[in-house]
């Protein structure tokens, strides 16, 4: 979770190695927090995650809609917020606009919205219809990679969450789905770069044993 920038003599520089060093943005820190978009420390970071988007009607829908694309900010009109072209995901464009280096990735589901994974997971047509919508999401919103937060596969999250012996299997499947799409994507658009796939993963011992990390891995 992002913390201040601090200032610029003593914001670490984000590494140049190949390694990573993500900071997850919750939509909710626009709110009683105040920390906005704006406030992150784009330059210290490689990835930034955005937390989250939600899973209904079998595809990536927007968490919050004012939060997301309607709220203006300095600089913004009217119009951009009514066509759903301002919020903090016309405030991540311009951050990584300021930082050509870093990438953003939009986050899916997490603890309260994981209820409709199990069943988006369910069948080839499901895992399908979810990637083709979930690609059309990161692409139209300016993204560039998605990250899966299932909590939890098999089950183990939010009471009522539907959840299957199968998910094991299926949440690989799924992985698999949105990695062939996102690669047909890079194609049609002519990307150089791939889109960035990701989970976050359960590392507890009643979770964790339920997922296929070395299958998901490759």
């Amino acid at each position: 979770d992002l913390g201040h920038a601090g200032d610029a003599s003593t914001t670490p520089v984000a590494p140049h190695d190949g390694s990573v060093l993500v900071g997850y943005y919750p939509a909710w820190g626009t709110y009683d927090r105040n920390f906005q978009v704006s406030d992150i420390p784009g330059g210290s970071l490689t990835h930034v995650n955005y937390a989250f988007a939600n899973v209904a009607n079998g595809g990536c829908v927007l968490g919050d809609a004012w939060a997301d694309v309607q709220k203006t900010f300095a600089g913004d009109s009217w119009d951009e917020s009514s066509a759903n072209q301002a919020g903090n995901f016309k405030q991540l464009r311009a951050l990584k606009n300021a930082n050509p280096a870093l990438r953003t990735i939009i986050s899916v589901g997490g603890w309260t919205w994981s209820g409709g994974f199990s069943d988006v997971a369910l069948s080839a047509d499901s895992r399908a219809k979810f990637a083709s919508s979930c690609v059309d999401f990161m692409v139209d919103n300016g993204f560039d990679g998605i990250d899966i937060d299932w909590e939890y596969p098999a089950g183990g999250g939010l009471d009522g969450n539907t959840a299957r012996p199968e998910d094991t299997k299926n949440y690989t499947l799924l992985l698999r789905a949105l990695r062939d799409r996102m690669t047909s994507k890079q194609t049609e658009l002519a990307r150089a770069e791939a889109f960035v796939l990701t989970v976050a993963a359960p590392a507890g011992p009643s979770t964790i044993q339920h997922i296929e990390p070395s299958a998901i891995a490759s």
